[in-house]
């Protein structure tokens, strides 16, 4: 073999070495993506996640198991309409599936359609030892929340808990629910193990500082943690007025009031500022300079129960007993709501589709000044119950208020509608 044939055989060697890794190199591209996707998607960092899979897809589009991660990583995020756009070439991909028909339930689940049958399938698969069991406990414990099914959220919880100890979004939202359910010890101690999961996030230590500020005797620890948050940089109105009730609480108003005097510079019109501000110099005997401020904060926050009251108390102070008693009055109202909505959401454990119940929840919620969760309350008796006058009649005066005329016409006719007779039994 010449010289000239020797480099021209090297040449179509190398030319088929070379095609031959190009799908090998591809392969090791894409699993370096898809490992760096997957760890990211387990951390919740969504979009580093969704970057790295996005590599993948441009290599591979049609890879299966690319496709699904994308979706569940669009889907945990909140993206619902890109999660779909995934679920769908995966489907065509893949036919049919475990995969895919959990994924499915998922993202129905999580945009809060969660019929009794799925309800049921999913705890059968938990029960089962699912593989994804936490991805599917992690979404109902979100609907139980929402909905405020305090107990099947708990139990949600604790079993994610079981299989992901450390999981800081589960431990947050087991300590919401403890504090829904006046479980204070077992919320600050959920609180307490997320700082130590992550301790550099601010939002476990806020929830904690806050849980042992309520509790009163812990504010110096609270101080302690808010003093952090503050440390890292964060001075928002959360973070000042913990600050402040720490030093009112342990005996300094005079520092407490430094700090609400800079904070209401910087928020003149929040009410817990306002409320607070009234609060400190009635503490220092200087009711008269008090009640101006208590007195916006009630006009910001009507249904606030503290306001009234400490605005009843600043009044009687100042010798205006008709007007004290007014406010104690409104003070009084909202107490009794509380304590109605609290005998109300406790039904709702034991009957968590009584449509009747969710109506008179969201009634409540728009008696005491909250027109967003009275709204939603009232649309989602009336998923249940479409013919529920009440709800229509109570979503028709709300529109009126907000003078929003096409909608409540929509709820009037709808509450004036027959309810149609009930079918045979058994259908």
């Amino acid at each position: 073999m010449t010289s000239w044939h020797r480099r021209l055989a090297i040449l179509l060697l190398l030319a088929v070495t070379g095609l031959a890794l190009v799908p090998a190199g591809g392969a090791l591209w894409f699993r370096h993506h898809y490992r760096a996707a997957e760890r990211a998607f387990h951390k919740r960092e969504f979009v580093t996640a969704r970057e790295q899979i996005d590599h993948c897809l441009r290599v591979w589009p049609r890879d299966p198991d690319g496709r699904l991660l994308a979706a569940r990583i669009a889907r945990r995020a909140g993206h619902f309409d890109q999660a779909q756009e995934h679920l769908d070439v995966y489907a065509k991909l893949v036919q049919s599936g475990p995969a895919l028909t959990l994924e499915r339930l998922l993202l129905r689940a999580q945009q809060g359609d969660l019929p009794p049958r799925v309800e049921a399938q999913f705890r059968i698969w938990v029960d089962e030892g699912h593989p994804d069991s936490a991805l599917i406990l992690e979404v109902v414990s979100q609907h139980f929340m929402h909905h405020y099914r305090l107990s099947n959220a708990l139990d949600a919880l604790d079993r994610w808990l079981a299989l992901e100890p450390d999981d800081l979004w589960a431990l947050l939202r087991r300590g919401w629910v403890y504090e829904r359910l006046n479980r204070f010890e077992e919320a600050m101690a959920d609180y307490e193990h997320a700082v130590r999961v992550a301790p550099d996030v601010d939002g476990p230590r806020l929830r904690l500082a806050q849980a042992l500020l309520y509790g009163k005797s812990g504010a110096e620890e609270a101080e302690k943690h808010f003093r952090a948050v503050y440390d890292r940089g964060e001075r928002g109105p959360a973070v000042l007025l913990g600050l402040a009730q720490c030093r009112w609480h342990l005996g300094d108003p005079d520092g407490a009031q430094r700090i609400l005097d800079d904070l209401l510079a910087a928020h003149p019109d929040d009410p817990s500022v306002l409320g607070e501000v009234g609060k400190i110099a009635m503490q220092m005997g200087r009711d008269a300079e008090a009640e101006p401020y208590l007195r916006e904060a009630v006009r910001r926050e009507p249904a606030s129960y503290q306001a009234h009251n400490v605005l009843a108390q600043c009044l009687e102070r100042l010798g205006r007993k008709a007007d004290a008693e007014a406010e104690q009055k409104k003070a009084d109202q909202i107490k009794e709501d509380v304590t109605r909505m609290q005998e109300l959401t406790g039904k709702l454990q034991d009957s968590p589709r009584d449509a009747t119940v969710r109506c008179d929840i969201g009634r409540l919620f728009l008696r005491l000044g909250e027109p967003k969760e009275g709204v939603a309350w009232l649309y989602r008796a009336l998923e249940l119950d479409p013919f529920l006058r009440p709800a229509h009649e109570a979503l028709a005066e709300y529109f009126e208020s907000v003078h929003d005329a096409a909608k409540a016409d929509e709820h009037r006719q709808l509450a004036s509608r027959p309810r149609p007779p009930a079918g045979p039994p058994g259908r």
